[in-house]
């Protein structure tokens, strides 16, 4: 009757166990996917701000041109003033803040995943080792025949 009881109990632990193991896995599948996201909004914004950066060397470049032709006497200075007149510092510092908002975020998730993942690996071990005293206290041999002595 002792190996019935170990077999059922083991065999109940077995399947919990391995129903652990699918939901942490579970888990660390959907960490993973928001940090991929996290990481694809991040390389966006790094090509966004390459390209503020292209157009802002661009300004630059046309406001030398301008420069060159005032002081030869070709330009006009209110196309020159027009060309000189924006700032990047406000979208610097808001795009450097962006940026280890999101390495943090990212980091965050990937460590969920990996957390999840452990857990993952220790609730399969647990499902093997019920599943070990499952089989050596007889599996469903034992169990059946216990029912089979229960009801005769």
């Amino acid at each position: 009757m002792a190996a019935t009881a170990i077999a059922v109990v083991s065999l109940a632990v077995g399947v919990e166990e391995s129903r652990k193991a699918g939901s942490a896995r579970d888990e660390a599948a959907k960490q993973q996917q928001i940090a991929q996201g996290k990481q694809e909004a991040k390389e966006k914004a790094q090509l966004s701000e390459s390209r503020r950066q292209q157009l802002r060397k661009e300004r630059v470049r046309r406001a030398k041109i301008l420069q060159r032709a005032q002081n030869i006497g070709a330009g006009q200075s209110s196309g020159a003033a027009g060309a000189t007149g924006s700032t990047q510092f406000g979208s610097n510092i808001g795009f450097q803040t962006g940026q280890g908002f999101a390495s943090q975020g990212i980091s965050t998730n990937l460590q969920k995943a990996q957390t999840a993942g452990a857990e993952s690996q220790t609730a399969q071990a647990n499902a093997g080792l019920a599943m070990n005293v499952f089989s050596s206290a007889g599996g469903f041999g034992t169990i059946f025949t216990a029912g089979k002595k229960l009801f005769t």
